[in-house]
């Protein structure tokens, strides 16, 4: 079982279907199946989204270990500050 598909089986509270998931991260259901599945890579914007999204469980590393060695070297964006 990939590392995806164990995260939203212990968070299916967070999100009860893998369409709530797929919306959550910007993607048809479809292609996170082919992600999940082993079907087709993740782009490296989507392995980011879902880095993002599930906070690390599933770092975008472990989906696109071409681009990135270890989930510290991921380009994660930058949290929004408050501005004064």
């Amino acid at each position: 079982m990939s590392q995806l598909a164990q995260f939203l089986e212990k968070n299916r509270v967070r999100y009860p279907t893998n369409a709530d998931f797929a919306r959550a991260v910007r993607c048809s259901e479809g292609r996170l199946s082919q992600v999940m599945n082993g079907g087709k890579p993740a782009s490296g914007e989507l392995a980011i989204r879902i880095h993002v999204e599930s906070r690390g469980d599933v770092p975008a590393s472990a989906l696109r270990p071409d681009l990135w060695t270890s989930p510290a070297h991921v380009p994660l964006p930058k949290p929004k500050g408050r501005r004064r």
